[in-house]
């Protein structure tokens, strides 16, 4: 997710306005409060994460080392506010056991053992059709059965449920969850905050 923070056209005549009779640069004022607001707007967001999303994909800390910030310069008074990650497993997030047991039984059952878990905050829910495995290259998953595609190696195989394809379980990456949590009007109230400061602080001199 990449968030633009900028002044509008309302602000920025005020800000001239008001520094008419002062040796100041309206683009510094703007600058200063578009940067404090970008790193203000970066931690509401990875806060935002932590409180609506389970597990560890989600924590606070997490949210921020997934993001940055391009920060607004003299000539440029806009900041940009960007998240960025692969798309999460969704044991990236809540799964109450990754114990890796055989989704059937010895008679070529589904197995009824099923996790539970869940991406947003809350009670855990059962993975119906969820089981977790191993691959053989180690990385353990949840996963689900493809109805009636077979994997490559049982190509041309008669149609059976231990025959089928694997689909690993995705969840959203922290651009999908800072979208998610993205307030427009909240980081602009903020914004139009800090110029109001950022004018206090000069036209008393600071």
């Amino acid at each position: 997710m990449i968030l633009e923070v900028k002044v509008d056209e309302t602000d920025y005549g005020r800000v001239i306005q008001s520094l008419r009779i002062l040796d100041k640069s309206e683009e510094s004022i703007l600058k200063t409060a578009v940067n404090n607001t970008a790193r203000q707007t970066r931690e509401l967001l990875a806060k935002k994460i932590a409180a609506r999303y389970a597990g560890k994909a989600a924590r606070k800390s997490e949210a921020l080392k997934s993001s940055r910030i391009e920060k607004a310069t003299v000539s440029s008074t806009e900041a940009v506010v960007i998240f960025s990650s692969p798309i999460h497993e969704v044991k990236d997030f809540h799964v109450t056991s990754l114990k890796v047991r055989s989704p059937y039984t010895g008679k070529g059952r589904y197995s009824t053992f099923r996790p539970r878990g869940n991406v947003l905050k809350g009670s855990s829910k059962k993975f119906d059709e969820g089981f977790v495995v191993r691959f053989r290259s180690g990385h353990v998953a949840v996963v689900s059965r493809v109805p009636g595609e077979n994997m490559k190696k049982y190509a041309g195989k008669p149609k059976k449920p231990h025959y089928e394809k694997l689909r690993v379980w995705y969840s959203p990456s922290k651009a999908s969850m800072a979208k998610n949590v993205y307030d427009a009007d909240e980081i602009s109230k903020r914004l139009h905050e800090e110029i109001n400061k950022m004018l206090d602080k000069v036209l008393k001199g600071g």
